[in-house]
């Protein structure tokens, strides 16, 4: 069963030839990982390594390009840079120690610097002294440390960031200096251990064979944590909501036999848990006092730790579309589109019917995710179960802060039906509309 791995995120920063890539080949103990060389400009797009740094944990490194770059290819890389140091936990901020003696003149680390402290980033100073190819005294060194410094209120230390040898000096420095405490979030607080879950899953030509998605491996693997029974169903869209009477009624008579017999049950029925797109027949069907939800909202509460507040918010303001709004639809993964989509074809459809009006949808796959979002009415997440906590936050706190809705498939797709459907999907998580 695949396990989702939470990783630190690791950015190193800093001006154009500082040894950046040389921190990294250090940093992962592999001399040739990164391409090193005096040409400017070699790191033309963020490196990113993993590893598992013992006593810390797994951990995603960031190597980017240098930040002083100038002309238009310069700004995209700058671009670059400050994503990763915005989806990072540690930023390690790299200063060629030598030419800052000699230029005294750190306009570039310092507005780096402030931009992290803004974002609440830890940061840690890594002088790259080059083989101290100015023959420093001990005396010499301690003084210039002392005097740059002044700059920076954090932690620092002097490396030879390209002598591999150097590798634990560093990792030791990293774990005295990162403090990071590990959030032990539970998934789903509301249920108790024992019983029996329900998982709706129904498969149409976009559910890959031989395999679950990810929110429903993880959802099954903290079921069974929990010494829960996750029961799975398979409901057939197509019959439930047939124009034939028949289908229908023999549909939702498969779907409660299996509902009352586990409520019946020794062990009992705790909860139904669906994929989105059947709210409209899992509201619908489901026997008042069995509480339900969607994968796609129990993965945003996941990945915002609860903190689903400014979504809850958001979801209202579709009734607040006006006529050729755009709104931007966004997936953390990609893949091909087939049949009716749930994001390029069921959300449009469904919002269009909802308001009446003529809306303009923009969509955004994998790690492509637009800045500036002012042209936006509203954004609309998957939840963004392929990507990391830390993308998410950013993308999200980047919405919150340019004042745009932002709201998750499920949440939609629920509030859609009725307000009773969107408050009963989000009472398992302690919401109350």
């Amino acid at each position: 069963m695949a396990q989702r791995i939470e990783r630190l995120n690791i950015s190193i920063i800093g001006k154009t030839n500082a040894g950046k890539s040389s921190l990294l080949n250090l940093l992962t103990g592999q001399k040739d990982f990164a391409i090193v060389d005096p040409t400017p400009g070699t790191t033309a797009d963020n490196v990113v390594s993993l590893m598992e740094i013992h006593d810390l944990g797994p951990v995603k490194i960031f190597d980017t390009a240098g930040i002083d770059e100038a002309g238009e290819l310069g700004e995209k890389k700058r671009g670059k840079a400050m994503t990763a140091l915005d989806e990072s936990d540690l930023c390690l901020l790299v200063i060629d120690f030598l030419n800052a003696i000699k230029e005294q003149s750190l306009v570039s680390e310092k507005e780096l610097f402030d931009y992290a402290m803004e974002l609440n980033k830890q940061v840690l100073i890594i002088y790259n002294l080059f083989e101290n190819k100015n023959n420093l005294s001990q005396d010499e060194i301690e003084f210039w440390q002392k005097k740059i410094d002044e700059n920076f209120d954090v932690p620092s230390i002097i490396l030879n960031v390209s002598d591999l040898s150097n590798q634990n000096k560093l990792i030791e420095f990293i774990l005295e200096n990162f403090k990071y405490e590990p959030i032990n979030f539970e998934m789903l607080p509301c249920l108790a251990e024992n019983g029996c879950v329900i998982l709706n899953i129904p498969m149409d030509e976009e559910t890959p064979e031989l395999r679950l998605l990810r929110p429903q491996e993880m959802v099954i693997e903290r079921l069974l944590r929990k010494y829960i029974s996750p029961v799975l169903f398979r409901m057939s869209l197509a019959k439930a909501r047939s124009s034939d009477l028949q289908e229908v009624e023999g549909e939702k008579l498969r779907y409660l036999k299996l509902v009352q017999s586990l409520r019946d049950s020794s062990v009992g029925l705790q909860m139904i848990i669906t994929d989105s797109q059947a709210f409209d027949i899992i509201g619908k069907w489901s026997p008042e006092g069995i509480p339900f939800t969607s994968f796609s909202i129990i993965m945003t509460n996941f990945m915002t730790y609860g903190n689903m507040q400014y979504l809850v918010e958001s979801t209202a303001a579709i009734d607040n579309l006006k006529e050729n709004d755009t709104v931007l639809i966004a997936e953390s993964c990609n893949h091909n589109r087939k049949c009716d989509d749930i994001g390029t074809i069921q959300l449009p459809r469904l919002l269009q019917k909802r308001i009446g009006k003529k809306l303009n949808f923009e969509f955004s796959f994998g790690r492509v995710f637009p800045d500036n979002l002012n042209k936006y009415a509203m954004i609309i997440h998957c939840g963004s179960c392929m990507t990391d906590r830390q993308m998410y936050a950013r993308r999200l706190g980047n919405a919150e802060n340019q004042q745009i809705p932002f709201t998750n498939y499920g949440m939609v797709l629920s509030y859609c039906q009725n307000k009773n459907t969107f408050s009963k999907a989000l009472a398992p998580f302690g919401i109350e509309l």
